[in-house]
């Protein structure tokens, strides 16, 4: 169901049951995983996406992370891949900078594993 005065989603199935039409009485937003803990995934998936660069992640760093801004994550994160597998310094011009990794990380979380992506963890 769009809200009030926003165009309906044309991805979206119209509902046709006893709630259809029904305005919105309100919205839950789940910014801090009281309804959908998201950072274990998040976390993997950051993992998976560093180790296809062949940088492993240690898990006690990914603790580290947990509950740091997806923006500060990409930052350290970028910098663990541009040190490389054996800690040398690499240029970042090989796809570890942190907008390269956003793109990643959004791809793969649009897919998380044959889920059916984020949506169908919020719907």
């Amino acid at each position: 169901m769009p809200w009030p005065a926003m165009p309906a989603d044309p991805r979206v199935p119209a509902s046709t049951g006893p709630d259809a039409g029904r305005r919105l009485a309100g919205v839950i937003f789940d910014m801090d995983g009281v309804i959908v803990d998201s950072e274990p995934l998040s976390m993997r998936t950051l993992a998976a996406i560093a180790a296809e660069r062949g940088v492993h992640l240690e898990p006690a760093l990914l603790h580290e992370l947990t509950g740091v801004s997806l923006e500060e994550v990409l930052r350290v994160v970028a910098a663990r891949l541009a040190a490389g597998p054996a800690g040398l310094t690499a240029p970042a011009a090989d796809g570890t900078g942190p907008a390269q990794l956003r793109r990643d990380y959004d791809l793969a979380c649009d897919t998380f594993g044959g889920l059916g992506g984020r949506g169908s963890l919020t719907w």
